[in-house]
């Protein structure tokens, strides 16, 4: 290895640690900012996607991940939940 190769491989190193750092830090700021809910009893109300109706003008990701033989199976889309209103 000669000593340019050598000086590039120590600044892709150094640039990696700075993009590990970044990366580390804006995680933690993240986690910070956001709080973890562990328990749901304190809510007046929660809505299970199970819950959802199952209608063909509602329509929900975690459904083509439970049932392979849904229709919508082969779709990857982004929404979880989508309803379309019938006016």
């Amino acid at each position: 290895m000669d000593p340019t190769e050598s000086k590039h491989a120590a600044e892709m190193t150094q640039e990696r640690d700075k993009a590990v750092r970044l990366f580390t830090y804006l995680k933690e700021l993240c986690a910070l900012r956001t709080t973890q809910v562990r328990n749901i009893e304190s809510y007046d109300q929660v809505f299970w996607l199970c819950d959802l109706p199952r209608h063909k003008l509602c329509r929900s990701t975690i459904w083509r991940l439970t049932d392979p033989s849904s229709p919508d199976s082969e779709q990857h889309a982004d929404p979880w939940i989508e309803t379309i209103s019938p006016y």
